[in-house]
């Protein structure tokens, strides 16, 4: 058992000291597949990211948003001028 741990961890350390072999030369178009993927998935972000701030600022400046928003102000101010008082 200690032979075989012991020619593996030879071979392993050969391989690394070898440097590059032909098949790590093809690692270029796994990298360029990667980037391009990565630039899609943030292309993909960046548009969603569009659609959301337009969504959210149509919803923000719309008639109920402004309702809304001007209901929870006067309320959190009487709230204040209650606690205020005592």
């Amino acid at each position: 058992m200690k032979l075989i741990l012991a020619i593996s961890v030879v071979i392993i350390a050969l391989s690394v000291l070898a440097g590059p072999t032909s098949a790590e030369s093809e690692e270029s178009p796994v990298k360029e597949k990667f980037d391009s993927i990565v630039t899609s998935v943030k292309g993909a972000a960046n548009k969603a990211h569009e659609h959301l701030k337009s969504a959210y600022e149509s919803a923000r400046d719309s008639e109920i948003g402004v309702k809304t928003r001007n209901f929870f102000s006067d309320l959190g101010k009487k709230i204040k001028d209650k606690f205020s008082k005592k």
